[in-house]
Formats: C-alpha cells, structure tokens, sequence
C-alpha cells in the first residue's frame, strides 16, 4: 500500500551468520549488589590489568561465577533461607574442588 512504510528488513550476511551460530545465546540480567561487593569486582578487575595487562569485566567475572556453579551441578531443593543458600553453594564449590585436586593427582 501506498504511504505505508515498510520496518526495516534485518538481513545477515553469511559471515554474520556464522558467528552467530558459533556464539552462545547469553540474556542480561540485572542484580544489585552492595558497595563492598561491587569494590570487591573492581578490585578483581585492576588486580588482573595491572599483573597481566589482560582486561576482565565485572560483567565477565560474574558471568565466570556462575558458570562455576553450574559446573557443581548444585541441587537447591529445601533451601529456605539466604544462609542456607550460601552454605550450600560453599559446599558445592568445596566438593568440586576437591573432586578436580583427586583427578590432578591421578595425572601426576
């Protein structure tokens, strides 16, 4: 029709394409955090740009978190409370580290 106007078509480019496909969907979440949480990040972030001139995000590093725990493959089930989240996350990371310090050994 005539005085209609048309949205724009997005139209990507093989290359385009590709990345795409190789990228992981990944969704913003927004959360806050307390002034001591958020010094804490940056402190993490300066530390590793003046040791080693590589660069992380807060973003990056809280992404890195959460990937950790997903790798405990935590069970959540009962948890009632903050405290009772916190401790199980503790345990969870602690198994883990102890399950990947016995495979080390078993290289060694």
């Amino acid at each position: 029709m005539r005085g209609q106007i048309e949205p724009p078509r997005i139209v990507a480019t093989h290359l385009e394409a590709k990345k795409m496909k190789d990228k992981l969907l990944t969704h913003r979440v927004v959360t806050f955090l307390t002034r001591e949480e958020l010094d804490f990040l940056d402190k993490l972030e300066k530390d590793m740009m003046f040791s080693t001139g590589k660069h992380l995000s807060r973003a990056q590093i809280i992404q890195d978190i959460a990937d950790i725990l997903t790798q405990t493959k935590m069970n959540a089930s009962g948890i009632k409370d903050d405290g009772e989240l916190k401790a199980r996350i503790m345990e969870a990371i602690a198994k883990l580290v102890q399950e990947q310090e016995s495979e080390n050994k078993g290289k060694i």
